[in-house]
């Protein structure tokens, strides 16, 4: 193939270059390659771009592009969509990329693929997944940078971009020591306007972030979920107390729990989900009656009851009671 023969030229071109630019017999202290079958936060790069395309060397036919061929920086769907063949995500939308031989435009990196068939050094954004919405670091992987899972307060949690001195932030982004979902702190590029709004892409495919209510109650967590207009309300419960209807009511990850107790001793009180509680009487135990007065108290058909305290002295010139403190008088 044509881009093979290019590629080679390319390679022995960049053999020639510095120890700080990328080379393709050695990527050792540089950015990491990875392989062109990786999910939508990597790069698609294909072979099948047209003969003038290939013509055009390590600038795949960027210079013979017009506006709406699938030029950098414009939106694809997949590699054909690209005159370069390479389609992959930047700031949490699809869009075509190019090859490279050291560098690239702001925001971009040149760094190795390694296909199926031929590599090739290919620009790589530096903030693939900016903003899109994410529940933990996994949903924010990439190729290139540390990039974390933030909060961003009630907004809910989105993915960042690992930025540094070297490494700016996108316009309307700053570099910030922001939290991540997983408790630590991590130096990402954060929206200045503290919102991630949908993009395309996270419409598309139908992202979301955990979001949670809370009351005295408890807490009760949901989802907001990216789709034209913006995210979706909080679809969590508000926390309430306990009831025996097979639901966890306050969101403990118990259900039905201490709902059925009437309080009474001689009954077994249990809950059955939507049917409610059910109180079955017993006819032995000890119980108390909660009369000082009485003795031997225990169950007779769910009722508590006990044998009055004796108090008779036997003599028929004294009336005899129980005083109220379970002696007599």
């Amino acid at each position: 193939m044509r881009l093979t023969a290019v590629f080679i030229s390319f390679a022995l071109v960049m053999a020639a270059c510095t120890d700080s630019t990328l080379t393709a017999g050695d990527t050792s202290g540089q950015a990491d390659s990875f392989a062109v079958d990786a999910p939508v936060d990597a790069v698609s790069p294909t072979d099948t771009a047209s003969p003038d395309a290939q013509d055009a060397g390590t600038d795949l036919g960027q210079s013979a592009c017009e506006e709406g061929d699938g030029c950098f920086g414009e939106s694809c769907d997949e590699a054909d969509d690209c005159l370069s063949g390479i389609c992959t995500m930047h700031m949490g939308e699809k869009v075509c990329s190019k090859t490279c031989d050291a560098t690239c435009p702001d925001g971009w990196t040149c760094q190795l693929v390694v296909g199926a068939g031929d590599s090739q050094y290919v620009c790589v954004s530096n903030t693939p997944n900016l903003c899109l919405p994410c529940a933990d670091a996994g949903d924010c992987q990439a190729d290139v940078g540390a990039i974390a899972c933030l909060r961003l307060g009630e907004e809910g949690s989105f993915c960042g971009g690992a930025c540094d001195a070297s490494t700016p932030c996108p316009e309307g982004y700053g570099c910030q020591e922001a939290d991540t979902v997983s408790g630590t702190k991590s130096f990402q590029c954060v929206p200045e306007s503290g919102i991630c709004e949908c993009t395309e892409q996270a419409i598309s495919s139908g992202l979301a972030t955990p979001c949670e209510r809370s009351n005295d109650v408890g807490t009760c967590e949901g989802l907001r979920v990216c789709q034209e207009g913006g995210l979706s309300a909080c679809d969590a419960v508000t926390p309430a107390e306990e009831k025996c209807n097979g639901i966890d009511d306050d969101c403990n990850g118990l259900i039905d729990e201490f709902t059925c107790d009437d309080g009474e001793d001689c009954t077994v009180d249990s809950c059955q989900g939507e049917a409610g509680c059910t109180h079955e009487p017993q006819d032995a135990g000890e119980c108390l009656d909660g009369d000082v007065c009485t003795i031997a108290d225990h169950c007779e058909a769910g009722i508590c009851v006990g044998t009055p305290v004796d108090c008779d002295d036997g003599s028929e010139c004294t009336e005899d009671a129980c005083d109220g403190l379970g002696g007599c008088a």
